[in-house]
């Protein structure tokens, strides 16, 4: 469980036992501290949901995450996805949220994958003073519209931002699953 950074501090690298049940929140802080720059991850988040009449029989809510640090190792900034494409047990996040973090060289947005197709990542470009998108993705490339290369620099044209993107090779060519697609 990640904690809230709009509502608490957190420094996992400085609290390590705080932290000593979740080592990859607790390394990407100490990353960010011991060489003084911002990390921008992708990694899944569990939330409690104990009370929420629609929480699932477990318990919990199950994120695909965003998570930034800034260069002394506090968390910034927390963002779920909300737009899970073939992400099968991944919760939606119900509130809207705002994922714009500021560093020393401007402001910043940060987004996942396939949110970027959707309104909210357009409505980013009306808001004020962002410089550019900290993305991170599993795309897959789909001939012709979705080519990765391509799409992402007419996203950045579009919306006069830079767009910063690390790509994950997708678990589909990675084990050459094939999808049972109709054909028309």
């Amino acid at each position: 469980m990640f904690p809230d950074p709009r509502s608490v501090k957190a420094n996992p690298c400085s609290q390590p036992g705080q932290y000593a049940d979740r080592p990859i929140l607790y390394t990407l802080s100490c990353i960010a501290q011991h060489n003084s720059v911002y990390v921008v991850a992708n990694m899944g988040d569990i939330q409690s949901c104990e009370g929420d009449p629609d929480c699932p029989s477990d318990g919990t809510y199950h994120y695909n995450t965003n998570v930034v640090f800034d260069r002394s190792g506090n968390l910034l900034v927390k963002y779920h996805k909300e737009h899970p494409c073939m992400e099968f047990g991944i919760d939606i996040p119900k509130e809207k949220q705002v994922p714009v973090f500021k560093t020393d060289f401007g402001k910043f947005a940060t987004y996942i994958c396939f949110d970027i197709v959707f309104k909210r990542m357009s409505e980013a470009a009306e808001w004020p003073s962002v410089d550019g998108i900290m993305f991170s993705t599993m795309w897959e490339d789909a001939l012709p519209q979705f080519v990765s290369v391509q799409f992402f620099s007419s996203v950045g044209h579009g919306t006069q931002y830079h767009i910063n993107s690390s790509k994950r090779p997708s678990a589909c060519r990675r084990h050459h699953w094939k999808w049972n697609l109709p054909r028309y």
